[in-house]
């Protein structure tokens, strides 16, 4: 009776840890949609779902229209615009909190190979902040979920027999047509073929066959898409946009920028970044003079750690890969991390406050964002009633639109401007776009090539700022709707004589 009483008293302090990082996980991903790319994410995977072809020109534009259009996402975009045509945006949500709860399943499995819950779960919680900047349904989710996958196969050996190797190919093929960033798979495995190369003095091993046979068939699996070998093209384009070398136009963007970045150093997801850094290069320390590292996932770990200092979008590459990788040789030290009852209790105490701060909603207004703990779309995001207005008076003209709407656009039915596929558009003129709204020659050079019949402009966006003075002034544009998001411009001509009244929403600008 004795023992079992002290088993179930070492039980229970754990199972309240897993509890808790559980809550803490559901609390950062139950948040409502503020992201703007989603929108046409949905609106070209119905599009897709409608016609049953993937489209290769852009016609979901004005400034794309025509242009080449390589759409790496499709298969994301099919699933989400699935889940939409069910439950609309909360399905859409849904989707994206299965993902996470997938890639912080196997973070946690990578770990717990090496070290007990009661430090795996901890780690888990710092890498769960150091992702949190991510928690929007995109794409990378998929790139995110199959690293893992990837680092958990490869790190436990399990590419060695025909039926492992085809569930790793077919996970690729899966990965191959919903991220651009599929190559990372295949880097992945070249990183152990090197490693084992190396290790076994260049003499040819059974497990080098094994890899080299996974390698090249993994390699092969990359172009059974749509786009064939132009995939590896577009993923050259994706680590351009985020690179050293980068056009001028890409560094402006936010989640393009370093996290060393003043502007960015106050942010949490950055904290728990520069300390995972930390530990990892301490870990590096010990284990090179110690002799232990394993060569193979320090350089994956190690890659994604320049990736990461070099752009906000990737810190989850380091972070999830970073944690497993810690635990793994930390669990070789002699030196062990005392975990008792009080320890455990401590933490997940501390790991449940925490939790507080996004249901609370402190956590997004300290990073400066508009989405609150819920389900659905951010209603202070989106102006969520504008396409009923717009259709209840038969606008159907062509528009300028600022990027953030781009989408919002899109997936209701309107034709926008342009939106964020950045690399559907000419360059000049994805500049001439951007400064537009700044410089009224080059506005009046827009409007003459695009004779735009509607304006919507984002309320505090520097566009809208920039623009309200002039259109104000301007008989030329009249003022029909406007809400506490954003407001929208009609061309003051007969064609649009009978759109008179001006729907102003409470809490509007």
């Amino acid at each position: 009776m004795k023992e079992l009483i002290g088993y179930t008293s070492k039980r229970l302090p754990k199972r309240f840890l897993a509890i808790t990082t559980v809550f803490v996980i559901t609390a950062f991903l139950v948040v409502e949609i503020w992201d703007g790319d989603i929108w046409w994410q949905v609106g070209i995977g119905r599009y897709i779902l409608d016609h049953g072809f993937v489209p290769t020109i852009d016609m979901f534009s004005t400034a794309g229209f025509g242009r080449p259009y390589h759409d790496s996402h499709w298969l994301f975009q099919v699933i989400m615009a699935g889940a939409d045509s069910i439950l609309g945006m909360v399905g859409v949500q849904l989707v994206m909190i299965a993902l996470w709860a997938g890639i912080f399943f196997l973070c946690y499995r990578s770990m717990a190979v090496w070290v007990e819950s009661s430090l795996a779960l901890p780690v888990l919680f710092l890498a769960l902040i150091a992702c949190s900047g991510r928690f929007t349904p995109r794409p990378d989710l998929v790139s995110f979920l199959m690293v893992m996958f990837f680092y958990f196969r490869l790190q436990q050996g399990r590419f060695r027999t025909f039926s492992e190797q085809i569930f790793l190919v077919c996970m690729q093929v899966l990965w191959s047509n919903s991220h651009g960033l599929f190559v990372l798979g295949p880097f992945m495995i070249g990183c152990y073929v090197l490693s084992e190369v190396i290790s076994s003095g260049w003499r040819l091993s059974e497990d080098i066959r094994r890899l080299a046979e996974l390698l090249l068939i993994v390699v092969l699996s990359t172009i059974l898409t749509p786009f064939g070998t132009n995939g590896w093209s577009y993923a050259y384009v994706l680590f351009r946009e985020g690179g050293l070398n980068s056009d001028v136009f890409f560094k402006g963007i936010q989640e393009l920028k370093t996290p060393f970045s003043s502007a960015f150093l106050g942010f949490p997801d950055v904290w728990i970044f520069i300390l995972l850094f930390g530990a990892f290069i301490i870990t590096c320390y010990i284990a090179v003079s110690r002799k232990m590292i394993k060569p193979e996932r320090f350089l994956i770990v190690f890659v994604f750690a320049l990736l990461a200092c070099n752009s906000l979008r990737n810190i989850p590459f380091f972070a999830l890969t970073a944690a497993p990788f810690i635990a793994e040789h930390y669990s070789k030290l002699r030196t062990k991390i005392r975990t008792g009852t009080a320890t455990i209790i401590v933490t997940g105490t501390i790991m449940i406050l925490v939790a507080f701060i996004p249901i609370s909603g402190i956590y997004y207004r300290y990073i400066k964002i508009q989405p609150r703990f819920g389900i659905g779309v951010a209603k202070d995001v989106f102006p969520d009633m504008l396409p009923q207005f717009l259709k209840k008076n038969r606008f159907n003209g062509p528009i300028y639109n600022s990027v953030d709407l781009g989408g919002f656009c899109l997936y209701h039915g309107l034709t926008p401007l342009f939106d964020s596929r950045w690399e559907v558009y000419l360059p000049d003129l994805l500049r001439e776009l951007w400064e537009a709204p700044y410089e009224q020659n080059t506005w009046q050079a827009l409007v003459n090539q695009f004779h735009f019949e509607g304006l919507l402009l984002t309320h505090g966006s520097h566009a809208s700022n920039s623009l309200l003075p002039r259109l104000i002034a301007d008989p030329g544009w009249k003022l029909v709707y406007a809400d506490q998001v954003a407001s929208f411009w009609i061309l003051n001509s007969q064609r649009w004589a009978h759109v008179k009244q001006i729907k102003i929403r409470e809490n509007a600008e």
